[in-house]
């Protein structure tokens, strides 16, 4: 209760209707800032261009309860591309674009990339007056260092305009839009909800399909370490 009275300008809570157009008018926002540095174009400078975009792109990010469903990760990342095409950010093409996130699903230690990595498709000059694109993702040692890999060597990606909670642990973003779904679901817990707001350094966007009562739910359900075994109470 104390969190949705709360008059927090850090604190943005979208109940039932609410997460249709309002959500996605507050993410198209959320990726507007390092969607136009990319069509700014890179310059002289790849590296420096794609540490940019990737410390634009850490100031905002959409994290879901749910794989599956349409407030889950799933038919949340086909509605965002939709609604992003549709304010021109990125082009309705290809599998690879300029501006497509993706996420490493499977560790892949020839290419140095590990499950949960993630990294930018950006546009580079190719020297003959066009562009390749190339995805960029943060050095595993050093964040400042940019490791540039062709998208045709990336096997096991997802596209993550959305990701689950679960995937986002251990990670920061200056914005985070919490999404919970429309109906009470066994993966909704206190535990999981606290670690999708701590994801958020500044500002939280709490969007819940379900309205109070689903998120009441979350709130009281308890995950409960028992022998080993994983369950809820």
């Amino acid at each position: 209760e104390a969190l949705l009275a709360a008059e927090d300008t850090a604190l943005q809570w979208l109940p039932g209707e609410q997460t249709g157009d309002a959500l996605t008018d507050t993410i198209v926002a959320g990726c507007r800032p390092w969607l136009e540095r990319i069509r700014a174009g890179a310059g002289a400078d790849a590296d420096e261009f794609a540490r940019q975009v990737l410390a634009a792109h850490a100031g905002f990010q959409v994290l879901c309860a749910l794989r599956a469903g349409p407030w889950g990760v799933d038919g949340l990342n086909a509605r965002i591309a939709e609604a992003l095409q549709r304010a021109g950010l990125i082009p309705a093409t290809t599998v690879w674009y300029a501006g497509r996130p993706v996420l490493v699903t499977r560790n892949d230690y020839g290419l140095g990339l590990m499950n949960g990595d993630i990294g930018l498709c950006l546009p580079l000059a190719d020297g003959d007056g066009g562009t390749r694109l190339r995805v960029a993702f943060p050095g595993a040692d050093d964040p400042a260092r940019v490791r540039w890999l062709a998208p045709s060597r990336l096997q096991a990606v997802d596209t993550v305009f959305a990701m689950t909670v679960h995937k986002s642990q251990g990670s920061e973003f200056g914005h985070v839009a919490l999404v919970l779904p429309e109906r009470p679901s066994p993966i909704l817990s206190r535990e999981l909800l606290y670690t999708g707001i701590t994801r958020a350094r500044a500002r939280l966007t709490l969007a819940c399909a379900g309205g109070a009562g689903v998120l009441r739910q979350c709130v009281a359900r308890r995950v409960v370490r028992a022998g080993g075994l994983l369950g809820y109470a």
